[in-house]
Formats: structure tokens, sequence, C-alpha cells
């Protein structure tokens, strides 16, 4: 390897350590406020997920290629998400065997509150 390709290698490797420490703050924050709510990252960004989606819900495979997570780990967050009161499902018309997942009023209005708990950091922000 020449010193020029070792030189990227390093600016590169730097770039992302700080782009991977931010990450790290910005996780503990959402964290340490989504905690109070009864809420992890994952079921959060489920719950966004669905929210952002169009009316009528998404299924369990575009979620998961969404979340880049396994359809084995959203099977378990919607469960859980609808246990909770937060999602609900249907079957889909297309193909019975897939369900399509969509917030409920409460997962909305969860939703909503915890996006709002944030506007303090935008304040913050501004007046920094």
């Amino acid at each position: 390897m020449n010193e020029r390709q070792n030189t990227i290698g390093r600016s590169w490797l730097e770039r992302a350590e700080r782009v991977l420490v931010q990450a790290r703050r910005i996780r503990a924050l959402l964290d340490g406020r989504i905690a109070a709510r009864g809420l992890s990252e994952p079921e959060l960004a489920l719950l966004w997920a669905c929210i952002a989606s169009p009316p009528g819900g998404r299924g369990q495979s575009d979620l998961a290629e969404d979340l880049a997570v396994s359809p084995a780990k959203v099977s378990v967050l919607v469960e859980r998400l609808a246990r909770a009161g937060l999602l609900q499902g249907r079957v889909a018309r297309e193909d019975r065997r897939c369900r399509l997942w969509e917030p409920t009023s409460a997962g909305t209005t969860l939703w909503q509150a915890i996006a709002e708990g944030f506007n303090d950091l935008e304040q913050r922000r501004g007046a920094a």
C-alpha cells in the first residue's frame, strides 16, 4: 500500500469514527427519552416506519428491509407493539399470508408526544 492510499484510508476511518461517536451520542439521548415512554429504540423505529407508511399499512418484509433488521426481529417487534395497543395488523387482500401493519390512534398519539419531547433540543440548538 502506498502512502497516498494509507492517508486516504486513515482519513476515511477518522471520519467514520466521528460519525459513529455522534451516532452513539444520539442513540443515548434517544434511549433516555423514549425509555420513560416504555419503548426501546427498535420499537420506536418500527412505530416510526409504520407512521411514515402509506395508508393501509406495510408488510413485515418491507418493514424489515427499511429498518435493516431480520423479518424475525420485525415479527417480535410488531407483536410487542400490537400487544401494547400501538400497532394494528390486518390480512392483506392480495396475499392472505401477509399482514399489513399500521399505527393505532394510541400509537400515533405516542409518536407525536415523543416528537414534541424533542422540541427543546431544537430550541437549545437555536439558542447556542
